[in-house]
């Protein structure tokens, strides 16, 4: 069953589809325009409710989450992280810090299964460069310029992400990674759209996700 949606020329939207698979896989294929030529951000944003959540399985760069402009330090591998509220450096007010932080965003995204107090389920993306972001952070009342915008939702995969400054230093000021991302095409070519394809699985049969994740 496939159920699709365009949006006109003009549109940053230009098009979704939806394709339900017997298997019980879901296929969501989208495509889009920045907001603007210079932008903080780019996706797609889903909503989870985070109390629900227990921990996460993915197949990308890690354990540590990454930044526009700190992008070293990760591996890429399947990495495993039991959910935390831990704000850098300070406690979550019911117990200290517990890193690598579990809030953020993720490079070099290929598969995620979430551990939720119900039936875990898993997400697949077939493309590269793709960012995971799980929730946003908990920032410190005084965070100065270490509190970047985050987008709407609570999972979302990304195209364009935010860099991060110092308590001393704004983030473009440090560097060509500190500026905003760029994405040049004024004619609105449907053919020059971000793209993204993800296809979700809620049996809760995890073991496919290694095999339906190659690319």
């Amino acid at each position: 069953m496939v159920i699709e949606a365009k949006f006109n020329k003009t549109s940053r939207y230009q098009s979704l589809q939806w394709t339900v698979y017997p298997s019980g896989w879901v296929r969501m294929s989208a495509k889009y325009f920045p907001k603007d030529y210079d932008f903080a951000l780019a996706g797609l944003s889903f909503s989870y409710p985070e109390k629900e959540v227990r921990g996460a399985q993915w197949r990308g760069d890690g354990p540590y989450r990454v930044w526009k402009d700190r992008m070293k330090g990760t591996t890429l591998g399947v990495w495993d992280k039991a959910y935390n509220n831990t704000s850098t450096g300070e406690p979550d007010g019911t117990r200290g810090p517990e890193y690598p932080e579990f809030k953020g965003y993720y490079s070099n995204f290929y598969w995620l299964t979430l551990q939720t107090t119900g039936q875990p389920f898993t997400i697949v993306c077939d493309q590269e460069d793709v960012y995971l972001r799980l929730f946003t952070p908990r920032f410190s009342a005084t965070p100065y310029n270490t509190a970047p915008a985050f987008p709407s939702g609570s999972i979302s995969f990304m195209h364009g992400i935010t860099p991060i400054g110092t308590k001393s230093q704004k983030a473009e000021n440090m560097g060509p990674m500190g500026k905003t991302n760029m994405y040049y095409d004024y004619s609105k070519d449907p053919s020059y759209a971000k793209e993204i394809t993800l296809y979700f699985n809620f049996t809760g049969k995890q073991q496919q996700a290694a095999t339906v994740g190659q690319r």
